[in-house]
């Protein structure tokens, strides 16, 4: 049921069971642990360097072409008294450094190969840093060189159809590409000393969803924590190494991260048209890769065997459990009789007796319909706390999907990739009568495969950012969270015509003048059509253990179900759109930002009046409203859309606009 997650939450909150306990235990660079509440110190510091050189050439008189060339180097970020510490494995009495690049492709490998993840080995922190005479969180890259070419153009034909066309010299063709590189690293190294660095500050919890509901820890004052909800302080001292069968979720900071780069292009015509107007269109385009992006590298391994991988099996079962297909209607899936052959012919107490391993595996997926990473879980670790007792006695090998250490390790990767193609015209107007215009359009496209910024946090930030699947991070490509296919931005002056030297009262007295003239109205109008949004899964986690995901699209909307509902209601037929969408299936991401939420809209205007005090002084005072239609646009990202909540479907919570709002000012110039 979509309701079972919103039942079960008020229920554990009523009897006062807690499932999940978390601590953070923070430590000295020597291991020594710090005092309770006592002050987390760090200082860090870097260097960066930039050069550029730029030539403009005159090639002809019409022609200029401009080329250059910049160079950068970013310094990685180092805690100036070596608080630091990086990924290493240990290989006897040393702990060798160790990239989260190296770790998930080793876990890929497995996978692949029909391995384990308990073959990965286990992950070890150690001080580092040039502080400690040791390397970097990563190794900056020194070849980071962005060249730029541009030209400028106006040709002046002097007949003919492109005399016509262009006139002569009243046309302008400019073009230009360079390559650019990202500044990062600040927001990520501050995420991994607060989240991630183990030994300094060692996030933990208990394994969650292994707290069996009968022994769970509950509350019984509102200022004592239940015995043995906490997991104990690890010991200090470096290298520090996470306890195996700890089955944490935590953060990590890949070593082998490259700065990111773009390759930016314009093209653009600009012609002069008569009574002073302009139109200038141009393509605009970005493609950045390298770009990072946060993946889980500790993902469940897709494991391969019997000629297939435990996505494509677990699909099969999970697409009949949703259906409410009977056990003894389960065929044999070569997949499962083979990775889970213990459970041939035995009886685990789910109710269906001794059946076979395929119809064992069916019956926790039963159990665990849209959560099937639980199901995976409860057959994969040993001496499970769920209560089902599938694994208890290591009847086979255990932590061959899951790592020990942890169910989720979070980690910022240069494996992002996104690409943004922009039609603009841009139409420029005197009208006369002191009175100029532009107005600006843009249609444009963003695609990529995580509209994610550096600064958010771990597990649970804003929108489930990260990749959903490790294995397969491209089901995510498609539109960008921000993307807005139609803009269109206007700005305008009139300096009214009124008043001495001007088209109306020229001869006006200095009193006069005073009163009626020195007016001036200034506006912005800024128009966009709507921004996307996703259906979150709900708290069902398919595909990835600590990430529920999205939904996946299933059938169509209409247009007229699609279409503005009324006051905080986004849709006209909210229960069709949310039919429309069915929970993702394992191995599947769901679909990316097949919704579309309001766009933004906003009339900003402004009324000035200047005095002249003397003939070098002024007095202004300015009446500037802003949103003055006082139009309500809501954030597409506050609407809520989850599966386990239809009842709210559509609403909106957060305005993309302001209410109207006026300020006045003066200033004196002189």
């Amino acid at each position: 049921s979509n309701y079972g997650n919103e039942y079960n939450s008020a229920l554990l909150g009523l009897v006062g069971i807690v499932t999940e306990g978390d601590a953070i235990y923070n430590y000295n660079k020597q291991g020594t642990p710090l005092v309770v509440g006592a002050p987390v110190k760090r200082d860090y510091g870097w260097k960066e360097s930039e050069f550029y050189l730029q030539d403009t050439w005159q090639a002809l008189k019409n022609l200029t072409l401009t080329y250059g060339l910049r160079y950068s180097y970013l310094q990685a970020p180092a805690e100036k008294t070596g608080t630091q510490v990086g990924t290493c494995v240990l290989s006897g009495a040393t702990c060798v450094p160790y990239s989260l690049t190296s770790y998930y492709q080793a876990s890929g490998q497995q996978g692949a190969a029909g391995g384990a993840a308990s073959n990965v080995g286990e992950l070890s922190f150690n001080l580092d840093g040039r502080y400690n005479h040791r390397p970097d969180f990563w190794k900056p890259d020194t070849l980071d060189l962005g060249p730029r070419v541009a030209f400028a153009y106006s040709p002046t034909p002097d007949s003919g159809i492109f005399h016509s066309l262009l006139g002569s010299g009243k046309t302008s063709i400019r073009g230009g590409y360079s390559l650019v590189f990202d500044h990062f690293g600040a927001a990520t190294v501050n995420t991994f000393d607060t989240n991630g660095s183990y030994g300094l500050s060692s996030d933990l919890s208990n394994p969650p969803g292994s707290v069996y509901i009968g022994t769970a820890p509950r509350f019984t004052s509102l200022t004592s924590i239940p015995a043995g909800l906490l997991p104990a302080a690890p010991a200090g001292g470096f290298p520090a190494t996470p306890s195996s069968n700890q089955f944490a979720i935590s953060w990590g900071l890949d070593s082998a991260i490259k700065t990111p780069y773009s390759h930016l292009i314009d093209f653009s015509i600009a012609r002069e048209l008569n009574n002073g107007s302009s139109l200038e269109v141009s393509y605009v385009g970005r493609l950045a890769h390298r770009l990072l992006a946060q993946e889980d590298v500790a993902m469940p391994l897709n494991l391969s065997a019997a000629g297939s991988t435990y996505f494509q099996a677990a699909r099969q079962l999970a697409t009949l459990s949703r259906a409410g297909a009977p056990v003894s209607s389960i065929t044999n899936i070569p997949y499962f009789q083979q990775v889970f052959a213990a459970l041939n012919n035995v009886d685990l107490g789910l109710g269906a007796g001794p059946v076979s391993a395929t119809q064992n595996v069916y019956q926790l997926f039963q159990q665990n319909v849209y959560n099937e990473t639980y199901a995976l879980y409860e057959l994969d670790v040993p001496d499970s706390l769920s209560g089902a007792g599938i694994n208890p006695n290591q009847t086979y090998p255990s932590y061959r999907f899951y790592h020990d250490q942890y169910s989720a390790l979070y980690s910022w990767r240069s494996i992002g990739f996104s690409n943004y193609h922009a039609l603009e015209v841009v139409y420029r107007q005197r009208l006369g009568a002191g009175l100029q215009a532009d107005v600006n359009y843009t249609y444009s496209k963003s695609m990529d495969i995580t509209s994610q910024s550096e600064r958010l946090n771990t597990s649970g930030a804003t929108n489930y950012a990260q990749i959903l699947n490790t294995w397969m991070p491209n089901q995510l490509y498609g539109i960008s969270d921000y993307d807005a296919t139609h803009q269109i931005n206007s700005n305008y002056i009139w300096t009214i015509p009124v008043g001495r030297g001007k088209r109306f009262l020229p001869s006006a007295t200095r009193l006069q003048d005073e009163l009626v003239g020195g007016w001036q109205l200034t506006g912005i109008v800024r128009w966009t059509s709507g921004f996307p949004f996703l259906l979150d899964n709900g708290a069902y986690y398919p595909t990835n253990w600590d990430i529920e995901g999205w939904a996946s699209q299933v059938a169509p909307i209409s247009s007229h179900a699609a279409s503005r509902g009324s006051l905080t209601q986004r849709f006209a037929d909210p229960a069709a759109v949310f039919n429309a969408f069915g929970h993702a299936l394992p191995g599947d991401s769901g679909t990316r930002n097949p919704l579309r939420g309001d766009g933004y809209f906003a009339w900003d205007s402004g009324l000035d009046k200047e005095f002249h005090i003397t003939e070098k002084a002024k007095l202004q005072f300015r009446w500037e409203m802003f949103n003055i239609t006082n139009s309500v646009r809501f954030d597409s990202h506050s609407i809520s859309a989850t599966l386990d909540n239809p009842q709210n479907f559509g609403q909106a919570t957060v305005l993309l606009t302001n209410k109207r709002l006026a300020q006045f000012s003066a200033r004196v110039e002189f």
